[in-house]
């Protein structure tokens, strides 16, 4: 049988090269079309595989996706495990056959099963992103790394994505993240003049910004495709940094909180990039509301008041949030004292004894500071009376008589009689 297989693919050969001599040294393009179209007439089995990439491509040949997915079939059938790979791609891209998931992950697996990378890379991704089959990020894991072993490159890729950026399946690792980053950076430089024996297309790999020349624009490639459902933020593998996108493309004129769908944060997007030197408050549309920014991510473990560059305000942040409900007395942390807040916005004009509904104090207010200084009498609109303030603190336990601004007042329990 091998002896057979042997003089076939000898024959088609000695035709090719005959037919090179004769047409004055054919382009490489044509060659490959010619050897796969003259092998696969004679059933070699990579020779169908390859005549389906030819046919999927374009190769020396018009591009007809159809005639592609006939021609991986028949290889697969036949035992072409790159071909069952290449079919499986067909079927999650709909490219010549209509899209199904299902069919995709089980040639994949089949694929993967005969120890092909690409296959197990491409059934990672299915598992990752839980099409054709239930979401499991530890069978993805495992499958990348195997494909990764194999020499895979985008398993490599794909790798950084999980253990730096997608928080899927492993926690973050830069140092882990690193390594498949180099790795993958030496494979492209090791691998960028060899040329396969049999022909895969593209592997699959977890959402990423590319640019497509035919748009002039960098788009999101989801598995093998581009995907229109993304709105928000994600990583560029390229670019090394995250991106705005507005269905599937990269918004350039976005300035605004967006979110980050691969790890769950939201961020803030200035002109399509995300700005991670910016700390401060930013209004988010998505939320309808003004977040806190601290280092380019919305920082929800915050509750101080802090300030907002763009219009010179200070703010009252809750969990995140600026709260324009609220009214009272709050700390701040980076004057390292307590101010008075009015609906949300510290209010320096207040000169007052206000109530700090927190812990139930009746504080006294200069020009918004609490003033932890004065002890005296004040006057407080609220209750529209004079109290006895010790150390910027009413005290409803004093009783007696109080000099203050050279008068001498007769306190009963915190208020003047």
């Amino acid at each position: 049988m091998i002896k057979k297989l042997f003089r076939a693919e000898l024959f088609v050969v000695l035709i090719v090269l005959c037919i090179a001599f004769t047409a004055n040294a054919m382009a490489d393009f044509d060659e490959t079309y010619h050897m796969s179209y003259l092998g696969a007439s004679i059933g070699v089995t990579k020779y169908m595989n390859n005549l389906g990439y030819c046919y999927e491509k374009g190769i020396g040949t018009d591009k007809d996706e159809v005639l592609a997915v006939e021609w991986y079939q028949k290889a697969a059938e036949a035992g072409s495990v790159a071909a069952m790979n290449n079919l499986g791609r067909c079927y999650y891209g709909g490219i010549g056959v209509e899209s199904n998931y299902e069919e995709a992950a089980s040639l994949f697996n089949k694929a993967a099963r005969s120890g092909d990378p690409a296959a197990m890379n491409n059934l990672a991704c299915c598992y990752g992103l839980g099409e054709g089959v239930l979401s499991d990020w530890s069978t993805a894991i495992e499958l990348l790394e195997q494909a990764a072993e194999g020499g895979n490159e985008t398993a490599l890729k794909n790798l950084v994505y999980c253990y730096k950026y997608w928080d899927k399946g492993v926690e973050h690792d830069s140092t882990v993240s690193g390594e498949y980053y180099s790795q993958f950076k030496e494979k492209l430089e090791n691998n960028r003049d060899v040329k396969q024996d049999e022909l895969e297309g593209d592997d699959l790999q977890f959402p990423d910004i590319v640019f497509d020349e035919g748009s002039n624009a960098w788009i999101c490639i989801k598995g093998n495709k581009l995907d229109t459902s993304v709105n928000g933020v994600l990583y560029c593998f390229e670019r090394d940094t995250w991106l705005f996108l507005r269905d599937g493309y990269v918004d350039w004129e976005f300035t605004n909180i967006a979110h980050d769908a691969s790890i769950d944060r939201w961020l803030y997007v200035e002109t399509g990039w995300v700005n991670w030197w910016y700390t401060g408050v930013k209004y988010c549309p998505e939320k309808d509301v003004w977040l806190y920014v601290k280092d380019g991510v919305v920082d929800w473990t915050v509750t101080d008041i802090v300030h907002d560059v763009d219009t010179d305000r200070w703010l009252y942040i809750e969990t995140g949030w600026v709260n324009w409900w609220y009214t009272g007395v709050s700390y701040c942390s980076e004057n390292d004292t307590w101010l008075y807040v009015k609906d949300g916005v510290v209010d320096w004009t207040v000169t007052d004894v206000v109530h700090d509904v927190n812990t139930e104090r009746w504080l006294y207010i200069e020009t918004g500071w609490v003033n932890w200084w004065f002890t005296g009498v004040k006057y407080c609109s609220e209750l529209d009376t004079w109290l006895y303030v010790n150390n910027g603190e009413v005290d409803w336990n004093f009783s007696g008589n109080i000099e203050s601004d050279n008068q001498v007042y007769d306190i009963v329990e915190g208020k003047v009689q």
